[in-house]
């Protein structure tokens, strides 16, 4: 097997980064390493993007398959091995990769394709990266201003991106970044590298959690749902009769539901106390022996995807799971794991427009009695996690068409289904 074309940026004044560097690589044959100067630039990110250029172009007239860009901090961590290595960008070429990282500071979305793969959404950490030749000319044709950073400019180019788990590389801190002010910190990128790992790891215990679950569980699809009314506890907000009007509209006609409409309590400042509404809430159910109850808001607007047997069908299925909380929507998130074909699970919630939430968390909510200044669906997604968000989705909010969780949960949906994660 040939030595795999390695380019390692370095400045030429940071001798004691070259010296690193070197070292890292003595003695490994299965790379071909080169020292690169980097082009020394006011904005350092500026000259690292026109470094990785000059790299690409001569990777594109050399005519190679694939190259290893390396940043002088580059450090092997334990799990690195030339097999492991190897068997990555196989498995990542088959998969028609445009990027294969050795091991990432951040990412927000991810989920495990095999026992040593991870498709990821978008990351930062350019220091161990494997570029396909598939993407040379998009990095080369892409503008590049001052305020882009060339990990996150190059994430946010192709969907086809992957890292190794256990990581493979990781950064050795000098004291100072040339490219990344803020990691000039001691103990600062140490600390990133090693929350995105404990990330992986969660991700891929929630993803082995679940599959074990939807294994077990067994599907009614002639169930009927004639008869059945949840309670649903409408919030008003300050904002008049026009969104009341709007969200009893809403609910006209629809029996699954038994409304019951109050109003937001005020804080000092007059602004809504939604925790102390929350709570009142949840009392009233423990009170009544509620198993489920629907907590909206009144800028809830029923999507087209709605219908009673989706929600009652997913409301019953996410009971079995274990579920705490399942939203009706999302206006962002972190990380989303898909765990059946309408459900995501969610390490965090984004809102409180359309809620169901069980009897198995009352107790929990009712523990706590203030939030501090933490939003209420923050500290919700403090108490439990086990939450989830249906998806399609089955309520928007009134005054906006658009949602950016949408897309990025469809593509999650995508990559999911393109490789039948198990």
């Amino acid at each position: 097997m040939q030595p795999i074309p390695t380019y390692i940026i370095n400045l030429k004044k940071r001798t004691e980064r070259k010296e690193h560097i070197l070292l890292e690589f003595s003695g490994r044959a299965e790379f071909s390493p080169r020292i690169v100067e980097a082009q020394e630039r006011e904005e350092g990110a500026l000259g690292l993007w026109l470094t990785i250029r000059q790299i690409i172009q001569e990777a594109v007239t050399l005519q190679q398959a694939y190259i290893i860009l390396c940043e002088d901090d580059h450090t092997f961590l334990p799990h690195y091995q030339a097999s492991v290595l190897h068997a990555a960008i196989a498995e990542a070429d088959a998969r028609q990769a445009d990027i294969l990282s050795g091991g990432v500071s951040w990412f927000n979305n991810a989920l495990p394709v095999s026992d040593t793969l991870y498709w990821v959404e978008k990351f930062s950490g350019m220091q161990f990266t494997i570029i396909f030749s598939r993407f040379f000319q998009p990095l080369l044709d892409v503008a590049f201003t001052t305020d882009d950073a060339a990990d996150t400019k190059t994430s946010h180019l192709t969907d086809n991106k992957y890292f190794i788990y256990p990581f493979i590389s990781g950064q050795r801190e000098f004291g100072y970044s040339d490219v990344t002010p803020r990691n000039n910190r001691e103990g600062r990128v140490s600390t990133l590298f090693d929350n995105s790992l404990k990330k992986a790891g969660a991700v891929k215990y929630i993803c082995e959690y679940y599959r074990q679950l939807h294994e077990k569980m067994v599907t009614d699809d002639t169930a009927t749902y004639d008869g059945i009314s949840i309670p649903t506890f409408v919030i008003s907000l300050p904002g008049g009769p026009d969104r009341q009007a709007h969200v009893q509209q809403q609910f006209r006609g629809r029996s699954e539901f038994s409304i019951v409409h109050l109003t937001a309590h005020r804080q000092e400042n007059g602004g809504p106390d939604l925790w102390r509404t929350f709570r009142e809430i949840i009392a009233t159910a423990h009170s009544n022996e509620d198993d489920v109850i629907i907590i909206c808001q009144d800028s809830h607007l029923f999507t087209a995807h709605y219908s009673r047997d989706y929600l009652l069908r997913n409301i019953i299925e996410a009971y079995r799971q274990g579920t705490t909380l399942l939203s009706g929507m999302v206006n962002e998130f972190d990380i989303a794991v898909p765990v059946t074909t309408n459900r995501f699970w969610l390490n965090s919630l984004s809102s409180l427009q359309f809620l169901v939430v069980y009897k198995s968390i009352f107790q929990k909510i009712l523990q706590q009695e203030t939030t501090g200044k933490m939003a209420v669906h923050r500290a919700l997604s403090d108490i439990t996690s086990y939450k989830m968000v249906l998806f399609p989705f089955i309520s928007a909010h009134k005054d906006f068409s658009f949602n950016n969780a949408v897309p990025r949960l469809q593509l999650a949906r995508r990559i999911y289904d393109i490789h039948r994660l198990k």
